[in-house]
């Protein structure tokens, strides 16, 4: 074992160098996953910034101060974009070149079987994750950077000099500038100099100088950023004496996982860390035993168990509790936080095998060691393999965190989102609400729900999550700005304009506290001016004309010839009703980008309700010519031709969005209008039917149901008896104030021959539409009350609708 660790060569390093390539090729094709999207790479704006390099390393825009990792994805994104196939390879080399710099450090110790450890280290299983999961590139790139800081410092006490000094400071540099993970690399080199080279304490400190004040600065600025990204949120929930009892678990956790990598998830369950539990005691108790033998055994084996343990346990300080990160709302613990630390764990357990007395083996080492070697690396290289393959993309990868761990809520909240981003509405919707029955206070899932009801047209469902999501998110955080700002464009659009006002304003002074000024128009910044213009919007409606039209010019100064901006304010005004102002920043987009076909499509889809039908039709079916597989386009497609009574066509698509996504209701639910509207009445009421089950707490679907049951010319369809129940629940849930409800529940009523009742709850919403409008509902209604009085049920006409 000892030449191995003393002779460092280059056959030996291209072995080490295959071993660290092989764990991770599952995912060299896999897709991005969760931070890699939100935060790292996919949605961060500053890769796409021609200052991005300058930004990262000199100002506070980005949400950690890890600048070297930042500056390595901008490189790569001006090279390949958002192709996550380079990214991967970097991620393999990266942990190729840490398990090169573990070995050399451990041959630099003179450690027996310093290539065996390097070698178990780059096969295991808890490092997949480090390397196959593209954001912890941090991980890799601080671990790497960390042990060659390391090397050059035990090399510089053989051979003392300038450039190695100031080549490890380098090193030490780049480590933290990576992520500060081993910020505590200068206490464990001051502990070396003290125990193994018996330096005095001035000493230690001296030589390790250079260490203490980059740890101490980089240290400072990363409490101050994990402190912004957490916004006031309580992560852990547990006081400190549950936080110090909870170090003693996870350092055992992870010594288990380290010799029984079994079970291997992204997240693990948040164990419930109890002071008044005498039995959670037992773990730190263990730990300090363990250093108590350790130090009584010093003058043999113990001082290399003390040097061993004493590097796992100060490395990974950082990631046991005492400091707060914002997964410790998921977790206490994670295989990347274990990543610098495991090298430790492994070369002590290899080093301690090595003094197993030679007389007691079955064996001669030289016959033992190699067949030993190779089937533990292999056995973690298989284990290691199949666990890389979860990390394909991001549906992989949270359902296989719920197969093995079904409490994990961010799996399933991610998933959902996931989910809802492919059009799976329906299947996402019932996976936030299974969030929220576990954990009422999860207010991201009552964020995406808001925003789905939203999309839906059910305002009240909208307005009751967003208002939850504000209860329970940080108060001075991005959760809460956005929350308050898609509050405040739903209550506008409801004609609520006071309250609207007031979420707006405290989103937008929540978002711009957020964003420095003078900042490019990226990320969170377009949504502010989003925000001012719907706060013109308001000031408009409220009489403030001076104040809007100042809303109005800094979000229009804002746009200029940025797309992106340009569609984000068409659609935050076409989710308030200024549909023409939509229209207006959404042909802009397309002025800048004709090429989106995002914008496009949204674009059509305006056009669309604005009535500019033949507009409409021609941007949504250039869109289909290039994409076919688009649900949405095909609906919007749909709706425009059935406006211009183009009804077998509009069936057409609108069968075809239902196809790509059959469990969206609202898809369904246009099926079944463009059916009932060419008189195909059995399909109309099946498919209604089945939107309805999807969905019970959609108003306008329950509506139309009501009234296709009531009012359909084909009495083997005609259901009174269920258009009155479906209709009754409507009015009371409304408090008998919508006009069109209560139209339909008249409609149910005569259908069931109670002419009276029908009467009186038309007279009642003609009185309401009289004060409230539009008045052509009003004419209606005079109609249908006509018919009551006569004694006669309203019937829809008979025949089909001409194409």
């Amino acid at each position: 074992m000892s030449a191995a660790s003393r002779r460092p060569g280059l056959p030996a390093l291209l072995m080490l160098i295959l071993l660290s390539v092989l764990p991770c090729l599952p995912a060299l094709h896999g897709d991005f996953i969760w931070d890699d999207v939100s935060i790292y790479i996919v949605n961060n704006d500053l890769l796409r910034a021609p200052d991005g390099l300058y930004r990262f390393w000199l100002t506070n825009d980005p949400p950690d101060y890890y600048p070297l990792t930042y500056s390595t994805f901008w490189v790569e994104w001006q090279l390949v974009g958002n192709s996550p196939l380079l990214y991967h390879v970097d991620n393999i080399l990266l942990h190729a070149l840490t398990v090169a710099m573990v070995w050399l450090t451990l041959a630099e110790l003179r450690m027996p079987g310093a290539w065996i450890a390097a070698a178990i280290f780059a096969v295991h299983p808890l490092n997949v994750e480090s390397v196959a999961w593209i954001s912890q590139r941090k991980s890799l790139l601080a671990a790497a950077f960390g042990f060659m800081a390391t090397w050059q410092y035990l090399r510089q006490q053989r051979t003392p000099g300038r450039k190695s000094a100031a080549g490890m400071s380098l090193a030490f540099f780049l480590s933290l500038g990576a992520k500060p993970t081993l910020i505590t690399l200068p206490v464990i080199l001051a502990g070396y100099e003290l125990l193994i080279r018996k330096a005095s304490p001035r000493d230690a400190i001296v030589r390790t100088l250079p260490f203490w004040i980059m740890s101490l600065i980089f240290g400072l600025v990363g409490v101050l950023y994990q402190q912004k990204l957490i916004g006031g949120l309580d992560v852990r929930g547990q006081n400190l004496i549950e936080r110090l009892l909870t170090m003693g678990w996870v350092l055992g956790f992870y010594v288990i996982k380290t010799v029984v990598p079994w079970k291997l998830t992204f997240v693990y369950p948040r164990w419930d860390v109890s002071a008044a539990n005498p039995l959670h005691y037992l773990p730190n108790l263990g730990w300090i035993a363990i250093f108590v033998v350790c130090w009584m055994k010093r003058k043999s084996w113990g001082l290399a168990w003390l040097g061993g343990l004493g590097f796992y346990v100060l490395s990974l300080f950082p990631a046991l509790g005492l400091i707060d990160v914002f997964y410790w709302r998921y977790s206490y613990v994670a295989d990347h936080y274990v990543y610098q630390s495991l090298p430790a764990v492994i070369a002590l357990l290899v080093w301690s095998l090595s003094r197993i007395d030679p007389a007691k083996l079955p064996l001669s080492q030289a016959k033992l060691v190699p067949p030993a070697t190779a089937i533990t690396c292999g056995i973690l290289l298989v284990t290691s393999v199949r666990y890389a393959s979860a990390f394909a993309g991001p549906e992989v990868i949270w359902r296989d965190t719920l197969a093995k761990n079904p409490h994990a809520l961010l799996a399933r909240n991610n998933l959902a989102a996931h989910l809802y981003s492919r059009g799976e509405t329906h299947t996402a919707i019932e996976y936030f609400e299974q969030v929220i029955e576990r954990d009422p206070t999860w207010f991201e899932a009552h964020r995406y729900l808001g925003h789905i009801y939203e999309n839906r047209g059910d305002d009240r469902l909208s307005v009751e999550h967003f208002r939850q999501a504000l209860e329970y998110a940080p108060g001075m955080s991005l959760d809460a700005g956005l929350t308050h700002v898609s509050l405040g464009g739903v209550l506008l659009r409801n004609g609520i304009v006071r309250e609207g006002l007031q979420h707006l304003e405290s989103g937008l002074k929540i978002l711009e506290g957020l964003i420095r000024p003078g900042q490019p128009p990226t990320g969170e910044l377009v949504r502010i001016y989003s925000g001012r213009y719907l706060l013109g919007v308001a000031a408009e409606q409220l009489g403030y004309d001076e104040e809007a039209e100042s809303y109005f010019a800094s979000a229009r100064d804002f746009t200029k010839d940025d797309a992106a901006a340009h569609y984000e304010l068409g659609t935050t005004m076409e989710r308030v009703g200024q549909l023409g102002v939509a229209a207006e920043m959404l042909e802009q987009a397309c002025t800048v980008k004709p090429e989106n076909l995002q914008y496009r499509a949204s674009l059509g889809g305006v056009l669309a309700q604005l009535g500019r039908h033949d507009e409409a039709i021609e941007h949504l079916q250039s869109v289909l010519d290039e994409n076919s597989q688009l649900p949405d386009v095909h609906s919007n497609l749909g709706i425009a031709l059935a406006s211009r009574g183009e009804d077998e066509q509009a069936i057409r698509h609108f069968e075809a969005a239902v196809a790509l996504a059959p469990n969206e209701t609202r898809f369904v639910a246009n099926l079944a209008r463009a059916q009932a509207q060419s008189g195909q009445w059995h399909a109309a009421a099946a498919n209604l039917r089945e939107a309805h089950r999807q969905m019970p707490d959609m108003p306008a679907i329950a509506r139309e149901l009501s009234w296709l049951l009531a009012t359909c010319p084909d009495r083997n369809v005609r259901e009174p008896n269920e258009s009155l129940r479906i209709g009754t629940e409507l009015c009371r849930q409304t408090g008998w104030q919508v006009p069109i409800l209560l139209d339909t529940l008249a409609a149910a009523y005569a259908a069931n021959g109670d002419f009276e009742d029908a009467v009186r709850l038309t007279e009642r919403a003609l009185e309401l539409t009289r004060e409230q409008g539009p008045p052509d509902l009003a004419d209606d209604l005079q109609r249908r009350l006509e018919l009551y009085r006569s004694g006669r049920p309203y019937l829809q006409p008979a025949e089909r609708r001409d194409g």
